[in-house]
């Protein structure tokens, strides 16, 4: 995955600073964003997607999951947008990089922008252990072993 030939994105100094509207000598806009993108940090950034006003960009019909800059590169885009191998299937978001203690109440914000009902499909949130084999069934990882 990568982004589209003609792709190139600049980091502002501020976000006051980060204008998009700026034209070239022949009155060609240098940057197709309307406004700045400003990331979880707050850095601002101006972009340019060649063939902005004929082709609608991936960042543009999933805001919610894709941001301009990082575009099809988004790690939990490709996982999700993967296809499966089978009818049943598990697909990994995301983990969690410390031990949690047992009996831990675990809080989750999750935002279900896709209805699988039409296509009799369902949907959950499983929280497992991982081992060396997986996360699904550490029985499997011991008859390799064994």
């Amino acid at each position: 995955y990568k982004q589209p030939n003609g792709f190139r994105s600049e980091q502002c100094q501020s976000c006051d600073d980060c204008k998009c509207d700026e034209v070239n000598d022949q009155n060609e806009r240098l940057w197709s964003c309307k406004t700045p993108y400003i990331n979880d940090d707050g850095d601002c950034f101006r972009y340019y997607y060649p063939e902005d006003d004929t082709t609608q960009y991936l960042y543009e019909t999933y805001p919610m999951v894709i941001n301009p800059i990082e575009g099809v590169m988004n790690e939990h885009f490709v996982v999700w947008m993967r296809a499966a191998a089978l009818p049943h299937f598990r697909k990994l978001y995301g983990y969690i990089e410390q031990t949690v203690p047992a009996g831990s109440v675990l809080t989750f914000n999750v935002m279900a922008n896709f209805a699988v009902e039409r296509l009799q499909g369902s949907k959950a949130l499983v929280v497992s252990n991982s081992y060396i084999f997986g996360g699904k069934n550490h029985w499997l990882g011991t008859l390799f072993i064994t």
